[in-house]
């Protein structure tokens, strides 16, 4: 028997044991039973929480929920955006945090009179979205990148560098990959990161990704890229 026909002949066995044991219909079928044995509500599941901080995420001037501990004490440090609360795991409550990146931003918090907030980890769950928020989340205003015009540009080129690092981030949709990018470009000493207006915005999925540096970076925009 040759190897080939060998070969054929598993892949043949793999498909048609999938399709049998793996069809829409079982999964379907497995799936309802597990719902109703174990009485399984998605649109119920965590309603309370959600209905709670829903109104506040919508209706306070469009404010963004950053989170994670590295990404809230630069953003707090660097100033570059208004900062309305700070929110805590309750743990912190009656536990002194022993991470320096906690200790850093409640000293900061405390210094600017930035309200400071102890909720629960699953308020903390539902405030970050479902993202690793490490018991630290805050309210913040959107960080906009400022719009590249000629002015600005001739600024740049002559009170820069001599021979400066610019990067242009051309219509990238994805808010990982430009978090990413940035995150590279902030390593590598990039003067200048430029974004086109049909990037996705700077959110806190961006500023996550980035590992926090585009709290800490000048970011800029333009329109018309084939011009510069």
């Amino acid at each position: 028997m040759s190897a080939a026909f060998t070969q054929t002949a598993f892949h043949s066995f793999v498909h048609n044991f999938i399709k049998r044991s793996f069809s829409n219909s079982n999964i379907l079928y497995a799936t309802k039973k597990m719902k109703q044995k174990k009485g399984f509500n998605t649109q119920d599941k965590h309603k309370g929480r959600h209905q709670k901080f829903n109104l506040k995420k919508t209706s306070e001037f469009g404010n963004e929920f950053l989170y994670g501990r590295s990404v809230c004490n630069l953003a707090i440090l660097s100033s570059r955006r208004p900062i309305f609360k700070m929110f805590l795991n309750s743990k912190y409550e009656v536990q002194e945090p022993d991470d320096p990146r906690v200790q850093s931003s409640l000293k900061e918090a405390a210094r600017r009179n930035i309200p400071i907030e102890f909720i629960s980890a699953a308020d903390m769950f539902d405030i970050s979205s479902g993202h690793p928020h490490q018991g630290v989340c805050l309210e913040v205003g959107q960080l906009l990148p400022k719009p590249l015009c000629q002015d600005t540009m001739n600024q740049l080129l002559h009170h820069g560098p001599q021979c400066p690092l610019w990067v242009l981030l051309y219509d990238i949709i994805d808010p990982m990959n430009i978090g990413n990018i940035l995150r590279t470009c902030h390593f590598l000493g990039v003067e200048v990161p430029i974004m086109t207006s049909q990037c996705a915005p700077i959110s806190p999925t961006t500023s996550k990704a980035s590992s926090g540096a585009v709290e800490v970076m000048q970011l800029y925009s333009t329109n018309r890229p084939t011009q510069f």
